[in-house]
């Protein structure tokens, strides 16, 4: 998983704290708070999907924001970098692959 960076992180924080429904609606609040494009709001909201912290869905003529709560970002963020960790691994005592082959 991308670990966000402090653009959307800000971003999503800010949607959070507004509770943000819908897809213009956020654009907008972006736009505004971070002193941004609307472009460069849309693609930010591209990014927190792309990450998962947010979800779209269509509603009819408009389009849904579902906001993924704060603590289970940090875990997908947390899950994704222990993950990581994991595959580097090479034997049971935790060396890396780089630690054990430079012996």
């Amino acid at each position: 998983m991308p670990v966000p960076r402090k653009r959307e992180l800000a971003a999503y924080m800010i949607l959070y704290k507004h509770g943000v429904r819908e897809y213009g609606e956020a654009i907008d609040i972006l736009s505004k708070e971070l002193c941004t494009s609307r472009k460069t709001a849309r693609n930010i909201i591209k990014r927190l999907k792309r990450i998962g912290a947010l979800s779209l869905e269509k509603r009819g003529e408009h389009i849904g924001v579902g906001l993924v709560d704060p603590e289970s970002l940090l875990w997908l963020i947390a899950s994704g970098y222990v993950s990581a960790r994991r595959e580097r691994c090479r034997d049971e005592e935790g060396r890396t692959h780089l630690a054990s082959s430079r012996r």
